[in-house]
């Protein structure tokens, strides 16, 4: 080795020797620092946080405002809504005619495609069809007639009506439930969706 690759080679341990120490110099004030700074730390992560909540809430009340006014929505449903005849109740679906009318085309749409013929074709005689009525909320089975009212065009849940639902459930005018067929059960599905006080 000569004189030259001995100074280099000196010089090479020399920068290590000084990289080492200029490393741990700047490593330990900065260990002290992030030791006494924590709960500063935590505050602003703390403040960053409450910032961004409060943004997200800005920003959604303005969505929503543009929303109602544009009568159009870009909320995310993750579950699917199977009740497809949605209704208000009135006082007639609660009082002395014993009866839940239904719109017909609520019912030609969701409903009678998705029954027997021979179903149908009872659901249009004066008679009606006999159904089952599953309460979803309760987990109970009613027995009802659903049949085809020609003087009123609607079709109607009747029988037991008043007992098995209004009475039982409480039901009042401006109650929103819902009901759907389900063709696999060959049942009608009815829940409580929401009470009107």
């Amino acid at each position: 080795m000569n004189s030259q690759d001995q100074v280099i080679n000196r010089n090479d341990k020399k920068h290590s020797q000084n990289w080492k120490f200029f490393s741990l110099v700047n490593l330990v004030p900065l260990y002290h620092f992030s030791n006494l700074s924590k709960e500063t730390l935590n505050v602003e992560k703390k403040a960053k946080h409450n910032g961004k909540q409060k943004a997200k809430k800005v920003a959604s009340e303005c969505e929503e405002d543009e929303e109602r006014r544009n009568g159009v929505s870009t909320e995310l449903v993750l579950c699917f809504d199977p009740y497809k005849i949605k209704k208000k109740l009135t006082k007639s679906d609660l009082g002395y005619l014993a009866r839940l009318l239904i719109p017909q085309a609520c019912v030609t749409t969701y409903v009678l495609p998705c029954m027997s013929e021979e179903t149908v074709t009872r659901v249009m005689s004066s008679k009606g069809a006999d159904v089952i009525v599953w309460d979803a909320d309760t987990h109970s089975q009613h027995r009802l007639m659903f049949a085809f009212w020609a003087s009123t065009g609607a079709y109607v849940l009747k029988g037991c009506w008043i007992k098995e639902f209004v009475q039982r459930r409480g039901l009042a005018a401006r109650d929103e439930i819902g009901i759907y067929w389900d063709p696999t059960a060959n049942m009608f599905h009815f829940s409580l969706l929401r009470k009107a006080n």
